[in-house]
């Protein structure tokens, strides 16, 4: 597995507010024999994060899983917005059809837990590769 970054979404609050942790997949350019996968994440929850392990899952063009992913972060303050890229080794960024976010592995900050977590990402994507969780519905 490969080590790289996610975060969480949650309900709003009492101010209207939405508490969450957004993980936007930006961009996928080729480095050499790499993909590297550019992540824009921000923390709207009220408390920092600390740890933060994602579980990934690239799909090839023909839909087959091509790898498993661990995306870790680095701490990421409350309100905070942080900006981080990973390099997948030996994968043509035009052979990833899709990422699916399979589960939260640790999550660690004042009162997180891994299914806290889980709860509260909300991953979008500005990419040409839809990044979803597998708590999105299917078939939208």
């Amino acid at each position: 597995m490969l080590a790289l970054p996610l975060l969480p979404v949650g309900a709003g609050s009492a101010n209207g507010k939405e508490t969450a942790i957004l993980v936007e997949l930006n961009r996928l350019e080729t480095v050499e024999t790499a993909c590297r996968l550019s992540f824009v994440l921000t923390n709207g929850l009220d408390v920092s994060i600390e740890t933060l392990s994602v579980e990934a899952v690239l799909f090839d063009t023909d839909d087959r899983v091509d790898r498993f992913l661990l995306l870790k972060t680095r701490p990421l303050p409350s309100g905070r917005t942080r900006v981080q890229q990973f390099d997948v080794a030996s994968l043509s960024c035009g052979r990833i059809a899709r990422i699916l976010l399979n589960d939260v592995t640790a999550c660690s900050g004042d009162g997180l837990t891994p299914s806290a977590c889980l709860a509260a990402l909300r991953p979008a994507s500005r990419a040409d590769v839809p990044f979803t969780t597998v708590l999105a519905p299917m078939g939208d």
